[in-house]
Protein backbone atom coordinates (compact mmCIF):
# COMPACT_ATOMS: atom_id res chain seq x y z
CA UNK A 1 0.00 0.00 0.00
CA UNK A 2 1.33 3.40 -0.98
CA UNK A 3 -0.50 6.20 0.76
CA UNK A 4 -1.49 8.28 -2.25
CA UNK A 5 -4.28 10.71 -2.87
CA UNK A 6 -5.99 10.95 -6.23
CA UNK A 7 -8.03 14.07 -6.89
CA UNK A 8 -11.02 14.02 -9.23
CA UNK A 9 -13.87 16.36 -10.00
CA UNK A 10 -17.56 15.58 -10.30
CA UNK A 11 -17.47 16.24 -14.06
CA UNK A 12 -14.56 13.86 -14.60
CA UNK A 13 -16.17 11.24 -12.38
CA UNK A 14 -19.35 11.48 -14.45
CA UNK A 15 -17.42 11.11 -17.70
CA UNK A 16 -15.35 8.21 -16.39
CA UNK A 17 -18.45 6.41 -15.18
CA UNK A 18 -20.28 7.17 -18.41
CA UNK A 19 -23.06 8.96 -16.59
CA UNK A 20 -25.40 11.10 -18.60
CA UNK A 21 -26.17 13.34 -15.65
CA UNK A 22 -23.93 15.08 -13.18
CA UNK A 23 -26.76 14.66 -10.68
CA UNK A 24 -25.59 11.07 -10.22
CA UNK A 25 -22.48 12.47 -8.54
CA UNK A 26 -23.39 13.54 -5.01
CA UNK A 27 -20.84 16.39 -4.97
CA UNK A 28 -21.82 17.80 -8.36
CA UNK A 29 -23.80 21.01 -8.67
CA UNK A 30 -27.29 20.60 -10.09
CA UNK A 31 -27.14 21.62 -13.75
CA UNK A 32 -28.44 20.47 -17.09
CA UNK A 33 -27.14 17.05 -18.01
CA UNK A 34 -24.74 17.12 -20.97
CA UNK A 35 -24.83 14.46 -23.65
CA UNK A 36 -22.29 11.69 -23.18
CA UNK A 37 -19.19 12.69 -25.18
CA UNK A 38 -18.11 10.44 -28.02
CA UNK A 39 -14.41 11.25 -27.67
CA UNK A 40 -12.03 13.38 -25.65
CA UNK A 41 -12.37 16.04 -28.36
CA UNK A 42 -16.05 16.47 -27.38
CA UNK A 43 -15.16 17.16 -23.74
CA UNK A 44 -15.07 20.70 -22.38
CA UNK A 45 -11.49 22.03 -22.44
CA UNK A 46 -11.21 22.02 -18.64
CA UNK A 47 -12.08 18.31 -18.54
CA UNK A 48 -10.20 17.27 -21.69
CA UNK A 49 -6.96 18.69 -20.28
CA UNK A 50 -7.56 17.27 -16.84
CA UNK A 51 -4.87 15.03 -15.44
CA UNK A 52 -5.39 13.40 -12.06
CA UNK A 53 -3.16 14.76 -9.32
CA UNK A 54 -1.25 11.94 -7.69
CA UNK A 55 0.62 12.84 -4.54
CA UNK A 56 3.81 11.14 -3.55
CA UNK A 57 3.47 8.57 -0.77
CA UNK A 58 3.11 10.21 2.64
CA UNK A 59 5.96 9.35 4.98
CA UNK A 60 6.24 10.23 8.63
CA UNK A 61 9.13 12.26 9.98
CA UNK A 62 10.45 9.45 12.17
CA UNK A 63 13.74 7.57 12.15
CA UNK A 64 12.39 4.71 10.02
CA UNK A 65 13.60 4.33 6.45
CA UNK A 66 10.98 4.44 3.71
CA UNK A 67 11.03 0.68 3.03
CA UNK A 68 10.24 0.11 6.72
CA UNK A 69 7.44 2.67 6.63
CA UNK A 70 6.04 1.10 3.45
CA UNK A 71 6.06 -2.30 5.18
CA UNK A 72 4.42 -0.81 8.26
CA UNK A 73 1.62 0.70 6.13
CA UNK A 74 1.03 -2.70 4.51
CA UNK A 75 1.01 -4.55 7.85
CA UNK A 76 -1.36 -2.08 9.48
CA UNK A 77 -3.75 -2.37 6.56
CA UNK A 78 -3.52 -6.17 6.58
CA UNK A 79 -4.08 -6.53 10.32
CA UNK A 80 -6.48 -3.62 10.85
CA UNK A 81 -4.27 -1.62 13.20
CA UNK A 82 -4.11 2.19 12.95
CA UNK A 83 -0.71 3.29 11.63
CA UNK A 84 -0.70 6.05 14.23
CA UNK A 85 -0.99 3.45 17.00
CA UNK A 86 1.81 1.30 15.60
CA UNK A 87 4.11 4.32 15.28
CA UNK A 88 3.28 5.51 18.80
CA UNK A 89 3.94 2.05 20.27
CA UNK A 90 7.30 1.81 18.50
CA UNK A 91 8.26 5.27 19.72
CA UNK A 92 7.18 4.45 23.28
CA UNK A 93 8.81 1.02 23.33
CA UNK A 94 12.13 1.54 21.54
CA UNK A 95 12.35 5.15 20.33
CA UNK A 96 12.49 3.54 16.85
CA UNK A 97 15.74 1.73 17.69
CA UNK A 98 15.59 -1.58 15.81
CA UNK A 99 18.50 -3.05 17.78
CA UNK A 100 17.03 -2.17 21.22
CA UNK A 101 17.02 -4.92 23.83
CA UNK A 102 15.66 -4.23 27.30
CA UNK A 103 17.06 -5.59 30.58
CA UNK A 104 14.20 -8.10 30.51
CA UNK A 105 15.17 -9.24 27.01
CA UNK A 106 12.38 -7.48 25.10
CA UNK A 107 13.56 -7.05 21.52
CA UNK A 108 13.44 -4.65 18.62
CA UNK A 109 11.17 -1.85 17.51
CA UNK A 110 8.10 -3.25 19.28
CA UNK A 111 10.06 -4.69 22.23
CA UNK A 112 8.68 -8.20 21.77
CA UNK A 113 8.91 -10.15 25.02
CA UNK A 114 10.96 -13.38 24.75
CA UNK A 115 8.02 -15.41 26.11
CA UNK A 116 6.16 -14.53 22.87
CA UNK A 117 8.98 -15.32 20.43
CA UNK A 118 8.26 -18.98 19.79
CA UNK A 119 4.51 -18.74 19.15
CA UNK A 120 4.87 -15.55 17.09
CA UNK A 121 7.58 -17.08 14.90
CA UNK A 122 5.55 -20.26 14.48
CA UNK A 123 2.27 -18.44 13.76
CA UNK A 124 3.72 -15.86 11.36
CA UNK A 125 6.52 -17.91 9.80
CA UNK A 126 9.22 -15.63 11.20
CA UNK A 127 12.71 -16.62 12.29
CA UNK A 128 14.47 -13.47 13.56
CA UNK A 129 12.55 -10.98 15.66
CA UNK A 130 15.60 -8.69 15.75
CA UNK A 131 15.07 -8.13 12.03
CA UNK A 132 13.08 -4.86 11.87
CA UNK A 133 10.65 -6.11 9.21
CA UNK A 134 9.87 -9.27 11.18
CA UNK A 135 9.69 -7.39 14.48
CA UNK A 136 7.16 -4.97 12.96
CA UNK A 137 5.04 -7.85 11.73
CA UNK A 138 5.07 -9.46 15.16
CA UNK A 139 4.22 -6.18 16.91
CA UNK A 140 1.41 -5.17 14.57
CA UNK A 141 0.02 -8.71 14.66
CA UNK A 142 -0.01 -8.66 18.47
CA UNK A 143 -1.79 -5.29 18.48
CA UNK A 144 -4.39 -6.76 16.11
CA UNK A 145 -5.20 -9.56 18.55
CA UNK A 146 -6.51 -7.05 21.08
CA UNK A 147 -9.25 -5.49 18.99
CA UNK A 148 -11.17 -3.51 21.60
CA UNK A 149 -13.21 -0.39 20.87
CA UNK A 150 -11.32 1.39 23.64
CA UNK A 151 -7.73 1.97 22.45
CA UNK A 152 -6.61 2.06 26.10
CA UNK A 153 -7.70 -1.57 26.49
CA UNK A 154 -5.81 -2.61 23.35
CA UNK A 155 -2.67 -0.88 24.58
CA UNK A 156 -2.99 -2.27 28.10
CA UNK A 157 -3.33 -5.81 26.73
CA UNK A 158 -0.26 -5.27 24.52
CA UNK A 159 1.81 -3.83 27.36
CA UNK A 160 0.70 -5.96 30.34
CA UNK A 161 -0.44 -9.12 28.61
CA UNK A 162 -4.09 -10.02 28.27
CA UNK A 163 -4.31 -11.85 31.61
CA UNK A 164 -2.95 -8.95 33.66
CA UNK A 165 -4.98 -6.43 31.64
CA UNK A 166 -8.21 -8.33 32.41
CA UNK A 167 -7.36 -8.32 36.10
CA UNK A 168 -6.89 -4.55 35.97
CA UNK A 169 -10.18 -4.06 34.09
CA UNK A 170 -12.04 -6.21 36.62
CA UNK A 171 -10.53 -3.98 39.33
CA UNK A 172 -11.92 -0.91 37.57
CA UNK A 173 -8.65 0.24 36.01
CA UNK A 174 -9.21 0.99 32.32
CA UNK A 175 -6.18 3.20 31.67
CA UNK A 176 -2.54 3.11 32.58
CA UNK A 177 0.22 5.66 32.24
CA UNK A 178 1.50 3.55 29.34
CA UNK A 179 -1.80 3.67 27.45
CA UNK A 180 -2.21 7.39 28.13
CA UNK A 181 1.32 8.16 26.88
CA UNK A 182 0.82 6.12 23.70
CA UNK A 183 -2.54 7.78 23.03
CA UNK A 184 -0.87 11.19 23.36
CA UNK A 185 1.85 10.11 20.93
CA UNK A 186 -0.81 8.89 18.49
CA UNK A 187 -2.19 12.41 18.29
CA UNK A 188 1.19 13.61 17.01
CA UNK A 189 0.87 11.24 14.04
CA UNK A 190 -2.76 12.01 13.20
Amino acid sequence: MKRMKIATTAAVTAVILGLSSFAACPTAPQQAAPQKPQSVVDLPVSVALYEPIVDEPVYYDVPLERPLQDRLFDLCEEYGVPVEMALAVMEQESRFQAEAVSEGGDQGLFQINPMNNEWLCETLGLDDLMDPMQNMEAGVYMLSLFDYEDPHKRLMAYNCGIGRAKELWEGGITRTSYSEEVIERMKEYA
